[in-house]
């Protein structure tokens, strides 16, 4: 046992406080927001849909619209509250809806 300041800690409480301390400092310190560690798309599995690329996001991949993507004329931006991990589904017109689109998931 260690006596500390009139208290007694046992080894496995003050290596308990040390390892939560360590975990509160590395969660703060993290740099960005990881994402999900599943993989949604590959260039050997699933395809994104048409619009969208597969890239990292920080643990997994999944598909997101290109850097240079252009909303087609006459569609209004959507500000969507859900996160869509192979995208949105898109209307006839070409923009985007607030709805995942699963369908490139579906077992052939």
């Amino acid at each position: 046992m260690i006596t500390v300041t009139g208290q007694c800690y046992t080894m496995k409480g003050l290596l308990f406080l040390v390892l939560l301390s360590l975990l509160a400092v590395t969660s703060y310190a993290a740099p960005e927001r990881r994402g999900m560690c599943l993989t949604f798309c590959s260039q050997y599995g699933t395809k994104c849909p048409d619009g969208y690329e597969c890239r990292g996001n920080g643990c997994g991949q999944q598909c997101y619209r290109p850097a240079d993507y252009i909303q087609p004329a006459g569609c209004v931006a959507q500000n969507c509250t859900t996160e869509c991990p192979v995208g949105y589904e898109m209307t006839s017109r070409g923009c985007d809806t607030c709805r995942c689109d699963y369908s490139v998931m579906k077992l052939g």
